[in-house]
C-alpha cells in the first residue's frame, strides 16, 4: 500500500522536479537507450541469439510505452508546482512537450 501512495505522489508531482526529471525521466531513459544500444551491438557481432534479442527488445519497448507516459505526466505535474527559478520551469515543460512528441511519433511508427 505504501508503494501505491509514493506513486500516486510521483504522478501528482509531489516530489521535487529535480529528482522527478532526473532520475525517474532522464535515468530511465538514458538506461533504455544504452540496452537498445547494447543489444543491437550484440546483434550485429552474432553474440546474441536473434530470438532473444527480438523478445527482449519487444519487451522493453512495452515498457517504454507503458513507462513514458507516467513519466511525463509526472515532470509535468512537478514542473507545474515548482516554486523556484521560472527558467527551470520553462526548461522542463519544453521537455515534455518534446518527449510527447517523440513519444507519438514512436507511436505512430509502431502502429503503421
Amino acid at each position: 500500500m505504501h508503494c501505491l501512495k509514493v506513486f500516486i505522489r510521483w504522478l501528482k508531482g509531489d516530489y521535487p522536479l529535480s529528482f522527478t526529471y532526473w532520475i525517474t525521466a532522464i535515468l530511465p531513459s538514458m538506461m533504455m537507450g544504452l540496452f537498445f544500444y547494447t543489444l543491437n551491438y550484440q546483434m550485429l557481432h552474432a553474440t546474441i541469439d536473434i530470438d532473444i534479442s527480438g523478445y527482449l527488445s519487444l519487451l522493453v519497448m512495452l515498457l517504454y510505452i507503458i513507462y513514458t507516459p507516467l513519466s511525463l505526466c509526472a515532470v509535468l505535474c512537478s514542473a507545474m508546482k515548482y516554486n523556484g527559478l521560472i527558467l527551470w520551469k520553462i526548461l522542463a515543460l519544453i521537455i515534455v512537450a518534446r518527449g510527447v512528441f517523440y513519444y507519438f511519433q514512436i507511436i505512430v511508427g509502431i502502429v503503421f
